[in-house]
């Protein structure tokens, strides 16, 4: 029998979109979409305990509405754990907290982006480096992606390699190791989902001199940035 893919739950989501769309772990079940019994929900943020790394094929990390330099006692537990799980080879996929997670656990620098937040949908561009990786070489040259965030990785650590970025994010995706991989935006969102996260933030958006309204338009589909979750499981099941 399989190992499961551990997705950690790092968080909830607010009680509107919770209400409207479910809660994190749903976004991503549907994500994985056939793949999705194969996957251990582990809601770290509430004290779900880490198993050791042996016992499971793959792990991706959710996003959260705290932030990495929080350091909460649960947080930096999991960046202590995250090194032996990818010395031991097991895949990971970190996405938006959980690329920011990578980003501290393996030496590098998180952070508030200098210039704001990032709210909306936007286009990525990969990098030469992008080609024959084993997740995002087949890709086009470029992608639509939903993107909600305010902290970055400032400083990659030692080793990790920009596969995709944007005039905004120069650190959208990254590969920290071989089979472990980051991206600042979100693979699980759907177009409402991103469209109820820009109404529930946009108060503090308008204080930071974001157009609301233009953010609401920039919505789209974002079908090969929705691949990326389930192509991630594809790798190791």
């Amino acid at each position: 029998m399989m190992k499961p893919i551990l997705m950690i739950k790092a968080g909830t989501t607010f009680p509107r979109i919770r209400a409207n769309c479910g809660d994190v772990e749903k976004w991503y079940l549907d994500a994985l979409g056939p793949l999705a019994g194969h996957a251990r929900v582990c809601a770290a943020y509430e004290g779900d305990p880490l198993p050791p790394a042996e016992s499971i094929s793959a792990v991706i990390i959710s996003g959260a509405h705290c932030m990495v330099t929080d350091k909460e006692p649960w947080s930096e537990q999991m960046a202590s754990w995250l090194p032996g799980v990818i010395a031991r080879g097991v895949p990971v996929l970190g996405v938006c907290y959980g690329h920011q997670l990578l980003t501290h656990a393996l030496g590098g620098q998180v952070g508030y982006h200098p210039r704001g937040t990032e709210e909306g949908t936007f286009s990525v561009e990969f990098t030469p480096e992008a080609s024959g990786d084993p997740l995002f070489g087949q890709f086009p040259r470029q992608i639509k992606v939903h993107a909600s965030h305010s902290q970055t990785a400032l400083r990659l650590p030692d080793g990790a390699k920009v596969l995709g970025a944007n005039g905004f994010e120069p650190h959208h995706i990254v590969q920290f190791a071989p089979r472990v991989w980051g991206v600042q935006f979100h693979p699980e969102f759907t177009e409402d989902i991103m469209r109820l996260y820009i109404e529930e933030d946009a108060a503090a958006l308008k204080e930071e001199g974001v157009n609301v309204d233009a953010a609401l338009a920039s919505v789209v589909p974002t079908p090969e940035s929705n691949r990326i979750i389930e192509r991630f499981a594809r790798m190791i099941i």
